[in-house]
């Protein structure tokens, strides 16, 4: 709210109609003329004149019982005026005759008669005064000119009714209370320091109800925010801790308080330093506070309430030597409002901080934030909705099997009754991990230690999550799957949802070795692209975050093109443009796009393909499939077949037909009209034709015959 004097100014105005109404209100019911002319205002002073010697008269007639025969009389020196001579030579009748001096010309020689009976009386038949000049009491139409002074009860009664309307005006047309009455009046813009006089005027105008309903609050927290001024250091550390994503707070020295942010928090920033300036605190002493501090790469909140503090902060931020945020009035003012904290924060760090620290893509490693897990709706479902079932999610590395683990692990947390244990399994020692997870030390075999879990945690069921699990399942394949066949016969039994995730191995022993315990085990969820929407928001939504923008719409469909939809690339494609603006900002533009697309990190992602299975032959197979693409761009299982036969060289069928199957799980491939081409077209910049032809050829002449 902006500094208003309007109530100073009506305070005045109040004093000024309470003093003034009741007079000119009765001027007004008296109706007389506001400004008679010079003849009028002479008559009038003649009939004073007239009624003081009547008076004088009357007091005499009293006194002594007879009528005088002048003014000289009843009083020395009193036989007329400079306006007019008296005569009183007939018994009871006053007769004046009006001066020639006067200024009126109408008034001179003019006689005015009075007579005494038992009251004075104009004569008006021997009264000469023209009528507009003579009293009305006289038979003229001179009203007369006095003005009653209002009585006590008249004055009181004007003067509340003025101010009933006072009051009634500055409620209904007071500028702000006029802003206050908007049904969507919102607390975003108003300093922190004029709360309290916005409060008062909020209760003055019977806003609150529906202030606090527009800024989506409750009663309590609408008396925290009005009040947080008041408040010690504490109470407003707590009250910051319930409307930022605060998940823990803790004290660091007596000035600064560490909090750690919700895993949630869309940014790339774990914690915040809170550092409460006070309004005699400098700019030195400030930083050696902050120099004390053990993380120096953790931004800094410096809150300072004091107008002049805020204002010396914000003008002299680059004194400050830390990573800092310096929230002004309005935004302090949105960091106490709940449903407006969390934006507030997300804005001072990208705009006091450079967007490549807050970067939150990332292309290795499994999503751990919600807020960064967009899509795979469809597998989730399946997970979640069928508890009893086990499950293998199928796909080639950096697809996101991980990712999806682990968002199906938080799902479960929010669960009452389900319990989750993520492995990722470097090797074949399950139970030992298992175990410490589940906190059981001593068991005989899984299924001992299963049995105790549900023992000791009665109605939870246990859902076990087993991440890149190839080479656990090619050591079960060469001990004959004894633990493998327990976890079947657990899974059986009900004591445990499994959920595998792995590429190649995981799917042959479950698909194509009719003796694995595998076989028939689990559904199998293939983990492919991403979905287009989904792929489309993994970048523009946190670049909205960074406040960065694109030059047109079709920029960011170029870039889920090129890279087909996989997150992975999505991710360090937008990681490459978020160090490019924050070295040069503008416009994401196809240029800029390009760039990202022919970097070193998104090349160096694309690697790893020669090698998809631990047999020479069956990788030797797929190198030679993928350089057969770079050639022609599309294959076909005929074009193969006659390229092996000419070079003379055989293969099984089923063989080829795995490779294939392979490629497409990895999403090196695709398969669309009875044809195979690369599932990412950025792929294919990898090779020219030529160099992939020479590779060829090296690659058959290692086939056997």
């Amino acid at each position: 709210m902006n500094s208003d004097t309007s109530l100073k100014r009506i305070a005045l105005i109040s004093i000024i109609c309470v003093l003034a109404l009741p007079y000119v209100f009765q001027l007004f019911m008296n109706r007389g003329p506001l400004f008679p002319d010079g003849g009028v205002i002479e008559s009038h002073e003649i009939f004073t004149e007239l009624k003081g010697f009547q008076r004088l008269i009357t007091q005499h007639l009293g006194s002594t019982g007879d009528w005088p025969d002048s003014l000289s009389e009843i009083a020395m020196g009193l036989s007329s005026s400079t306006r007019q001579s008296v005569d009183l030579s007939v018994p009871y009748q006053l007769t004046s005759t009006i001066s020639q001096q006067t200024d009126t010309v109408e008034l001179r020689g003019q006689v005015v008669v009075f007579r005494l009976d038992f009251s004075w009386q104009c004569v008006p038949e021997l009264t000469t005064l023209p009528d507009a000049l003579k009293p009305t009491y006289c038979g003229g139409q001179l009203t007369a000119l006095t003005r009653s002074v209002p009585d006590q009860g008249f004055f009181l009664m004007v003067a509340y009714l003025a101010l009933i309307a006072i009051v009634i005006a500055v409620v209904f047309y007071h500028p702000v209370l006029r802003t206050l009455r908007k049904a969507d009046f919102k607390l975003v813009n108003q300093r922190l320091t004029d709360l309290p006089k916005l409060a008062r005027l909020i209760q003055w105008g019977g806003l609150k109800s529906q202030v606090i309903t527009a800024n989506e609050l409750n009663p309590k927290a609408w008396k925290k925010i009005i009040t947080f001024g008041r408040a010690d250091e504490r109470q407003k550390l707590n009250w910051m801790c319930r409307t930022l994503p605060v998940k823990q707070l803790q004290k660091t020295n007596r000035s600064v308080h560490l909090m750690q942010l919700d895993g949630d928090f869309p940014l790339n920033v774990d914690a915040l330093y809170w550092y409460t300036a006070s309004a005699t605190t400098s700019i030195s002493r400030i930083n050696n506070h902050l120099r004390q501090l053990s993380e120096d790469q953790i931004p800094v909140v410096i809150w300072a309430e004091n107008t002049e503090m805020n204002q010396l902060l914000q003008v002299n931020h680059s004194r400050i030597k830390a990573r800092h945020l310096i929230p002004n009035q309005q935004q302090m003012t949105r960091m106490l409002v709940p449903n407006l904290a969390r934006q507030c924060l997300l804005d001072l760090l990208t705009t006091h901080l450079p967007i490549n620290l807050l970067s939150p893509f990332q292309g290795k490693g499994g999503v751990i934030k919600a807020s960064q897990f967009y899509g795979r709706d469809h597998i989730l479902t399946q997970l979640q909705n069928n508890p009893s079932k086990c499950f293998l999610l199928v796909g080639g590395r950096q697809l996101g099997k991980t990712s999806i683990l682990k968002a199906y692990a938080r799902i479960l947390q929010r669960s009452p009754h389900k319990t989750s244990c993520y492995i990722s399994m470097s090797d074949h020692r399950l139970l030992p991990r298992l175990g410490y997870q589940l906190n059981i030390s001593r068991y005989r075999d899984l299924t001992d230690m299963l049995t105790q879990y549900h023992q000791q945690n009665p109605g939870r069921q246990l859902v076990i999550l087993l991440d890149e699990t190839d080479r656990f399942i090619s050591t079960e394949a060469k001990n004959g799957f004894r633990l493998m066949a327990e976890i079947r016969s657990c899974a059986e039994q009900g004591l445990g949802q499994m959920v595998f995730a792995g590429f190649w191995d995981l799917y042959a022993s479950a698909v194509l070795d009719y003796h694995s315990p595998l076989k028939n085990f689990a559904d199998i969820l293939t983990v492919g692209a991403l979905e287009e929407v989904p792929a489309g928001k993994l970048i523009t939504e946190p670049m909205q975050l960074l406040n960065q923008r694109f030059s047109d719409d079709q920029v960011v469909p170029a870039l889920l093109a090129q890279t087909g939809q996989r997150a992975n690339l999505i991710n360090l494609a937008a990681a490459y443009l978020v160090e490019q603006l924050a070295q040069q900002p503008q416009i994401i533009n196809a240029n800029l796009v390009q760039q990202a697309l022919r970097s070193q990190p998104l090349f160096d992602a694309m690697q790893g393909w020669n090698n998809l299975s631990s047999d020479p032959l069956d990788s030797a197979l797929d190198r030679i499939l993928v350089y057969l693409t770079f050639i022609h761009s599309f294959i076909d299982v005929s074009m193969v077949l006659d390229h092996l036969e000419q070079a003379g060289k055989r293969v099984e069928s089923e063989r080829l037909k795995q490779a294939f199957h392979r490629l497409r799980l990895a999403h090196i491939l695709t398969h669309q009209n009875q044809q195979y081409q690369f599932a990412v077209p950025l792929f294919a910049t990898q090779h020219s034709p030529a160099e992939a032809n020479n590779l060829l050829r090296q690659e058959l002449l290692s086939l056997p015959a």
